[in-house]
């Protein structure tokens, strides 16, 4: 004590010069945060200027700190007054405004019940559309804090290759005359002029909201990749290079708002591809929505703007750096700075299948109108090694599955070379490593000769950092690589995944002995699905096929294959109220053995998968299959069904329904879908829980009789804390599971936990922990407390602690559909957010195109309203959180699809047949068309 008053004069002076060094190295920073001086940022060449502080608007539950902000904006209420139309009534609903420099709300006062209303953008200043410039236009202050960088940017720059195709191996566009395929598109008669001008209406509204958002873009976002459409101001998630612009040029041209595309590709020229915020270029949504998207553009404008085409080539040239691998397979997310691209690098050992896949039709588009085969070259050996993967079969012969290895690089294989030319002494002590370390193994992999050998064994996910590896270099036993060795090269004919070559080396990763496609290491179990990470790849295969005029049978057959394996393992009909004949898709998961019985399906929907009704209806024309086209309806109508089945009229991004014991005759049975919702082993676990929970609360409360029993006595000794944590005893035996309801999500449903009913969210009943954790009352919780000394009530200790009664299964189960707002039929809403979008939109506009059925016209339009009804706000349109909600409120994002894909599947819909023709026109999966090859 006398020490520390001896020094602690210098301990306070010491702290005060520490603050005094804090608080003047952040002034300049603090400054500029509240001088408002002007911040600038270097978009593409564009000087954005500072925001207005009382210009920017809060989001929902975001505390108002900004001058002038006297409250938090809310869903449809960013900054002016707006009218908008609630999708169960005709009357207008006016959201008050939270600025004051907004204009009012324009309504059309001709509009029907039920149509949307779109606000007016506020008057701004001065816009230079060119230039990317624009007055008083409010921006993300964390945006602006990311891209206002003093160095200086890095620009990519071409580097010769390290894994080069000798120019006699590149495999060939082909030159084929393209075939007579058969036609896609219903051969429509005359529309009558009541049927044209409820079309022409419905059309023009569709083209009114494409305009609010466009504006909105050009106004508060311009040049950058999307609009944040609630507070009015931008963000770059891909790349910075004015994604929603590129993506929305051929929407453009298609309605005929040729003034404003002139602009947009004058504005293209500056965008400038070689440099970029981000470290890495994601190369899927790169490929399908920046070069689809100029591709597209330079096509349906009758290829007369070169700029176009000359970006794209820009771009494609900085994108093929992705395929400089050994085995020319792509890397997922570009690494595109110089001194990443000078060292050699190798496909991942975990890339999804939508990611390797969905490159086709963009690279084979390119080099068509460039008639370089190199872009082609690139996607037909993925192409090859898919097909030769389909050949040998997959865990689900005739598909593929979710995570593949691309690396090409056989590690267990190689090992176990390595393993054999050890001698004794380091076999054994490679041997004690991999028992230290645990081992795991890949299915797919080169089985070994030896199958005790532990070499085959690596412990962390990956191909390049095993235990192997490090003992290999410690020990001097990689052997040496052929610092020369040429990639192997093939024709598309030729058969290359089965020769175990040695692949060309790269520094640090040891020897490697080549294999084709294959499952990603260490997962037993494959996930099959058309849906998420895995869906685009399927659209593409009958869409080249298209775009190739029918020269490369592979594609059809590879399609014929995996739908075939899809109708039988994926498709199901799920029991709905109204016993509608529909289907939907799920995910099966299977580890490929006949005798394991550890497969699974999952009868989850999403939106995402609604694009495989118009898929299936387009290979049922194409291929001359016409039972597809049956299927098409019925999973197109199972997306328009779970559209009608929520509050807002819009489909959920992922929900779980109950599959049907038979696709032909499906009766709803409302006690199995309550099962579903509440099984009977989670009623048996309830109880089970609530009789533990008596058993806590009783002892808790017979220690605090005894401790207030002691108190009053005068023994002040006895603990008196009641703050304390009972842990019930987990039964000794396995509660029995009853095995009905028979249904196919049972294995996900039957362990879920109980919980204590007063703490539970019966939104997370399914993510709680077992066994279960007892908070019980302390002494500043609604108790008395424990009095020392004199007398005391004993029913203040004894009676108050009882849990609350037990919920039954009625309860239980109405308690959750009220709560959660789960829709009939469906036992989870898994994610209840809608983000803009197009696929539901995209199946029906095909299925009208394709069956000239105009109830499809009516659907579509239904569900437009909803959309447009649910997300309007006065800057554009925005991702909501929660469809299931009558008023959902805005996540303040607006994805550039909601330009380049929605709004444009809901124009065409309304067109007449021949805008964008299907027998003229094949789309990206971003909705961006090219022109099909015409035969001659």
């Amino acid at each position: 004590m006398l020490r520390f008053r001896r020094y602690r004069v210098l301990v306070v002076f010491a702290f005060i010069a520490l603050f005094a060094i804090y608080r003047f190295t952040n002034l300049n920073i603090w400054e500029s945060a509240t001088t408002g001086s002007a911040v600038h940022l270097k978009k593409a060449g564009a000087l954005l200027p500072a925001t207005p502080a009382a210009a920017r608007v809060p989001l929902q539950g975001e505390q108002s700190s900004w001058p002038g902000d006297s409250q938090t904006s809310s869903l449809r209420q960013p900054t002016t007054t707006q009218s908008f139309v609630d999708r169960k009534s005709t009357s207008n609903v006016a959201v008050e405004s939270t600025s004051s420099t907004a204009t009012p709300a324009a309504a059309a006062s001709t509009s029907p019940p039920l149509d949307a209303i779109i606000p007016t953008i506020p008057q701004k200043g001065s816009v230079d559309l060119g230039a990317g410039k624009h007055n008083n236009a409010p921006f993300n202050d964390y945006e602006a804090s990311k891209d206002q960088q003093s160095l200086p940017p890095v620009h990519w720059s071409q580097l010769p290759e390290h894994f080069p195709v000798p120019s006699e191996s590149v495999i060939q566009l082909p030159t084929d005359a393209p075939k007579q395929l058969p036609r896609i598109q219903y051969n429509f008669g005359k529309e009558t002029a009541a049927e044209r001008k409820v079309r022409v209406k419905r059309q023009q509204y569709v083209k009114d909201a494409f305009r609010h958002a466009w504006d909105g873009y050009r106004g508060y976002a311009w040049l950058s990749d999307e609009l944040t459409p609630v507070s009015g101001s931008h963000k770059n998630p891909f790349c910075g290079w004015a994604a929603t612009l590129v993506d929305a040029l051929d929407t453009l041209w298609i309605m005929g708002l040729k003034e404003e595309f002139s602009m947009a590709v004058d504005a293209v020229a500056k965008i400038d591809f070689t440099t970029t915020s981000r470290s890495d270029i994601p190369l899927f949504e790169t490929t399908i929505r920046y070069l689809g998207g100029l591709l597209s553009a330079y096509d349906i404008s009758g290829q007369k703007h070169v700029t176009l085409k000359y970006k794209a080539v820009e771009l494609a040239e900085i994108l093929m750096g992705v395929f400089d691998t050994p085995n020319r397979m792509p890397v997922a997310y570009y690494q595109w700075k110089p001194k990443y691209v000078a060292k050699p690098h190798r496909a991942s050992a975990r890339i999804v299948l939508a990611e390797i896949g969905t490159l086709s039709v963009e690279f084979t588009r390119l080099a068509q109108i460039t008639g370089d085969s190199k872009y082609y070259d690139a996607i037909a050996r993925i192409t090859n090694e898919l097909q030769k993967w389909q050949s040998r079969g997959t865990k689900l012969p005739g598909m593929w599955p979710i995570d593949i290895d691309a690396s090409g690089c056989n590690k267990t294989a190689a090992n176990n070379e390595l393993y054999k030319s050890m001698s004794p002494e380091h076999q054994e002590m490679f041997s004690n490593i991999i028992k230290l370390h645990g081992s795991s193994g890949n299915a797919d992999s080169t089985p070994s000769d030896e199958k005790s050998n532990p070499a085959e064994a690596s412990t962390d996910g990956g191909p390049n950092n095993s235990p192997v590896k490090a003992l290999g270099f410690e020990l001097g036993l990689d052997p040496n690589q052929d610092k020369n060795a040429i990639l192997r090269r093939q024709s598309p004919s030729t058969e290359t995944g089965t020769d175990p070559k040695v692949q060309p080396s790269i520094p640090g990763e040891g020897k490697c002995i080549y294999q084709g496609l294959t499952s990603a290491p260490y997962s037993k179990m494959d996930a099959f699905t058309l849906g998420s990470t895995a869906d685009s790849f399927y659209e593409y295969l009958p869409k080249e096929y298209m775009l190739l005029g029918g020269a490369v049978p592979e594609y059809k057959e590879m399609y014929v294959k995996s739908m075939e394996t899809a109708k039988e393992h994926l498709l199901f009909r799920p029991m709905t109220f109204e016993e509608h004949d529909i289907l939907v898709s799920g995910t099966f998961h299977t580890t490929g053995d006949p005798k394991d019985n550890s497969d699974r399906f999952d009868p989850e929907g999403s939106h995402l998968v609604c694009f495989a009704g118009g898929m299936f209806a387009i290979g049922s024309k194409l291929f001359s299959r016409p039972d597809d086209l049956e299927v098409a309806r019925k999973l197109t109508d199972g997306c328009v069904w779970a559209y009608e089945s929520t509050a807002s009229g819009i489909m959920p991004e992922v929900f779980t329904l109950i599959p049907c014991a038979s696709k032909n005759s499906c009766p709803w049975n409302e006690s199995r879908w309550w099962d579903a919702l509440d099984p009977p082993s989670a009623w048996m676990q309830r109880e089970e829980s609530y009789r533990l929970q008596n058993l806590a609360f009783k002892e808790h409360a017979e220690r605090r009789l005894a401790a207030a029993k002691e108190n009053a006595r005068g023994n002040t000794t006895v603990d008196n804390s009641a703050a304390e944590v009972i842990k019930p005893v987990a039964p000794e035996k396995e509660l029995p599971l009853s095995s009905s309801p028979k249904a196919l999500h049972e294995d996900t449903l039957e362990n879920e936990p109980a919980l204590d009913k007063r703490s539970r969210r019966l939104d997370d009943y399914h993510t709680a922990d077992i066994p279960l954790q007892l908070q019980l009352p302390t002494q500043t919780e609604d108790m008395p407390r424990i009095p020392v000394g004199g007398a005391f009530n004993e029913a203040d200790y004894f009676p108050i602690y009882s849990p609350p009664p037990l919920l039954t299964h009625k309860e239980f189960v109405e308690q959750r559909i009220e709560s959660e707002r789960i829709p009939k039929g469906f036992t989870r809403v898994n994610d209840k957010r809608y983000i803009l979008r197009p696929e539901a939109l995209e199946s029906v506009f095909i299925m009208y195109r394709i069956t000239g059925d105009k109830s499809w016209q009516d659907k579509g339009w239904k569900m437009f309203q909803s959309i447009q009804n649910a997300t309007v706000t006065l800057y554009g349109n925005s991702a909501i959180a929660d469809v299931t909600s009558e008023h959902p409120y805005a996540l303040n994002s607006m994805e550039s699809f909601w330009l380049a894909e929605t709004l444009k599947y809901a124009y065409l819909l309304f067109s007449e047949p021949d805008l964008i023709s299907l027998d003229e026109f094949v789309f990206n999966t971003e909705a961006h068309p090219f022109l099909r090859p015409k035969p001659q």
